[in-house]
């Protein structure tokens, strides 16, 4: 199972599968469509560890070995990877508040993302994905904002089934699909980022780049 689907729909595949006894694992990916093409997805596989051996070398032959993680039973692979979009999701709504406070105070961008590179406050997300928008304003049309608001309210489902409350994930959600409204269900994932570009008056861009201003966008 490569895709993030509802746990009833998981479980409603096993009732068939079980009764024809079907071997299977979940295993869905990340790594954006480059890590498609380089082969270097990292794989998170739910399901019997001897499942996991036989099926192994077919995984290597699409991710990246060292990043193939057998995480549990069956549905483990299909939990981690909703929680990892959560937190990823997560992490763009508050970066992109970050920036937009630094950039209403002045603050040069190039060097608010050095000074939290170099802090506490340093992450991978920072680092790699959103310096992609920040050198060329590139805000990942390979996964569509109609795809990023399911895995939310996947993720959010699954807290309420699980009974863990999940208030700053519903904010997020709320945004994401504020985002949505404004910009298209075929918009990239990171374009939640354009709301706090308007509400800033400009685009988030290094000093070296022309910044453009846009309409003043409200974010609740």
């Amino acid at each position: 199972m490569p895709t993030s689907t509802a746990p009833p729909a998981e479980r409603i595949a096993a009732e068939v599968l079980d009764a024809r006894k079907v071997r299977r694992l979940d295993a869905p990916v990340c790594g954006m469509s480059h890590g498609a093409d380089s082969g270097t997805l990292q794989i998170f596989v739910g399901g019997a560890e001897d499942d996991f051996r036989a099926a192994l070398p077919a995984l290597e032959a699409m991710g990246d070995p060292q990043r193939i993680l057998h995480v549990g039973p069956l549905g483990a692979g299909y939990t981690v990877k909703l929680l990892l979009n959560l937190l990823w999701f997560s992490k763009l709504v508050a970066t992109s508040e970050v920036f937009a406070m630094g950039a209403k105070a002045g603050v040069d961008l190039g060097l608010l993302r050095d000074s939290l590179l170099k802090s506490s406050a340093a992450s991978y997300f920072l680092e790699h994905d959103f310096i992609r928008i920040l050198t060329d304003g590139d805000y990942d049309d390979s996964f569509a904002m109609v795809l990023a608001c399911k895995d939310l309210g996947l993720a959010i489902d699954l807290g309420r089934d699980l009974g863990v409350p999940t208030e700053l994930s519903a904010v997020v959600e709320q945004i994401f699909r504020r985002s949505r409204t404004e910009h298209g269900d075929l918009a990239g994932e990171m374009s939640p980022v354009r709301l706090y570009e308007a509400l800033a008056g400009q685009e988030f861009r290094l000093a070296l780049q022309a910044t453009a201003p846009v309409d003043a966008t409200v974010v609740v």
